[in-house]
């Protein structure tokens, strides 16, 4: 063989060497490639396998809790189930029960009837009247006795009233409400008295009366609103009480939830008994404020009572309060009179310094309790919004993370493309040397 064949031989064997170099490169880069697309799809699904995981956890949790609550469920199940049988016998046992009791109340019925026929003074025995809201304003001039808006008490109220409370000294006429206190010897206690009331209840408003009470010692004559446990309600109250011992001097009180001790006694500077006069409170949610011929006097604050009650007045001589009322001498028949009465049921606007005053206090409090709310309000907010900030920040951040992982660079492509080009150009520079090298040999 010729120098000229081996020259040849060398520079195919050179353009080979080159040529393969270069296909191996880039099958190497499109393997790598394909390598790091797949990895990135490997860790893309590792991440998704942890949240699987944390979602399957939290799922087995479920799970374990499903099948605790399951159980309890077939438990509860099982034991309403075992307690079938003994609920229906002890239904065929209260059903005997109920028929026993029932030839047992009757029993007692008549056993109640012969007490009540023996003694009726004992106690209230009427029902709970239906609760009906009184919307509106109400006014009663006692022109007349209206039975279906107003009742007269019957019954015997018991200690500090030395009374029973009589229909018959309860009297409407001539536009006048009389309430009479008045001996009687025949029952188990010593004088007959009269209480007025409304059948409706009534809520926040103005209330107010024109009367005349009565002087005499150990004696009241009052205008109240009124609920309580005879009525299925605590016992909520609002007084006007004169005193009979003291006539120059009105007591104002009320109760909340029956919680009292909260008496006031005004000094009005004329005898109340000697003429009428106009008396009354406007009762709202912040405050009470007590009234004489249209003048603010007094005003509460603490501890209100709530609950809607009726409009009542009566008269009673007392016993076992002594220190209170002065006792009692025995004087009859004592009248209070009552020329009307009034509820206006929209807030009255008054010029009041007390009222005014913690009006303006509490709005006051009010506004700073705004403004601090607002400021907290502001503050947290802010804080809301730099935690959302950053966990926008780092979501954003991770996703960025995550496309830039899955979007890998072909990093071999480049390299093996230049090898190739090389190895081509490095044969095509041996076919041009052949010429030379030829003519040298």
């Amino acid at each position: 063989m010729s120098k000229k064949d081996v020259v040849k031989y060398i520079c195919y064997a050179t353009a080979l060497c080159s040529l393969n170099v270069g296909v191996n490169f880039v099958s190497a880069d499109e393997v790598n490639n394909v390598a790091s697309t797949d990895n990135a799809a490997l860790v893309t699904n590792a991440q998704t396998t942890n949240t699987e995981e944390n979602v399957s956890e939290a799922g087995n949790q479920a799970t374990a809790q499903v099948p605790n609550q399951t159980s309890e469920s077939n438990a509860v199940s099982s034991a309403e189930a075992g307690d079938t049988n003994q609920i229906v016998l002890a239904s065929n046992n209260q059903a005997q029960t109920n028929v026993q009791s029932t030839d047992n109340q009757e029993q007692t019925d008549s056993q109640l009837t012969a007490t009540e026929n023996t003694d009726s003074d004992s106690e209230d025995t009427t029902e709970a009247p239906e609760q009906v809201l009184h919307t509106g304003d109400y006014r009663v001039d006692f022109d007349n006795y209206d039975d279906t808006t107003m009742e007269r008490s019957d019954w015997f109220n018991g200690d500090p009233f030395d009374c029973r409370w009589v229909p018959d000294n309860t009297v409407v006429k001539d536009g006048t409400l009389t309430l009479t206190i008045d001996r009687n010897n025949t029952r188990a206690y010593s004088y007959n008295a009269a209480e007025w009331r409304t059948r409706e209840f009534f809520g926040y408003g103005m209330y107010s009366v024109r009367m005349q009470p009565i002087s005499n010692l150990g004696v009241v004559s009052s205008f109240f609103t009124y609920t309580g446990p005879s009525d299925n309600n605590p016992w909520d109250e609002i007084d006007i009480e004169f005193l009979g011992k003291d006539t120059t001097k009105v007591q104002f009180n009320y109760y909340t939830n029956g919680v009292g001790g909260h008496e006031y006694l005004y000094d009005l500077g004329f005898d109340a008994s000697q003429a009428y006069h106009v008396y009354g409170f406007d009762w709202q949610a912040d405050h009470i404020t007590w009234y004489v011929d249209g003048v603010a006097v007094y005003t509460a604050t603490e501890n209100l009572p709530v609950t809607p009650g009726k409009i009542m007045m009566n008269a009673w001589p007392g016993i076992g309060v002594d220190d209170w009322l002065a006792p009692y001498d025995g004087q009859t028949p004592l009248v209070a009179y009552y020329d009307w009465i009034s509820y206006n049921g929209n807030k009255v606007e008054v010029e009041n310094p007390a009222v005014e005053a913690y009006q303006k206090a509490k709005a006051a409090a009010a506004d700073l309790a705004a403004s601090t709310a607002s400021a907290t309000s502001t503050i947290s907010s802010t804080q809301v919004t730099t935690n959302q900030a950053a966990v926008t920040q780092s979501v954003s951040t991770a996703s960025l993370a995550k496309n830039s992982f899955l979007a890998l660079p072909e990093t071999g492509q480049r390299p093996s493309k230049l090898l190739t080009i090389s190895g081509v150009l490095v044969a095509f520079l041996g076919f041009l040397a052949l010429p030379f090298k030829k003519g040298k040999l």
